[in-house]
């Protein structure tokens, strides 16, 4: 599948559970899509934004993709969301492996993959589109791109 000429890999997810602070698990419908280099991962997470830190201020969920076996431990990114379209888009970082670290203590990260995440029926369905090596960084261009991208439904 594409948008626009950048080629993107969409996988669709179930709700699975939903925790008691409001953090919805979603499970892949069809695991055997996964191979063992994909940026996709068999479980996420959408998860509120708790507010402790101040060095993210754009979104208000985070999207945590299982990658390890503790939920704490695993990649996540900020979900940004699109009024116009009932979709949320964000970013796949790669860390920069510099000497110096962010005044945070955590390593400086670059966005590296875009993600554009459309949630159906109710937040029942879980949609996640990832456009490997490619991040739109222009807010009109990512505009335009976002208004042009195909939706599941």
């Amino acid at each position: 599948m594409q948008t626009g000429n950048k080629e993107f890999k969409r996988l669709v997810y179930s709700f699975s559970k939903e925790l008691a602070d409001g953090t919805k698990e979603y499970t892949l419908l069809d695991e055997s899509l996964i191979n063992e280099n994909d940026l996709h991962t068999s479980r996420i997470r959408k998860e509120k934004r708790k507010y402790y830190s101040t060095s993210a201020t754009k979104f208000d969920y985070y999207l945590i993709f299982r990658t390890t076996t503790n939920w704490q431990r695993c990649k996540k990114t900020g979900l940004i969301y699109c009024k116009d379209r009932n979709i949320y888009y964000g970013d796949i970082p790669t860390e920069l492996n510099l000497k110096e670290v962010s005044k945070y203590g955590k390593p400086f990260e670059n966005p590296t993959h875009f993600i554009v995440l459309q949630l159906c029926n109710n937040e029942n369905i879980a949609v996640l589109d990832i456009f490997k090596n490619f991040y739109p960084f222009r807010k009109d261009a990512r505009a335009c791109f976002l208004k042009e991208h195909k939706l599941h439904m």
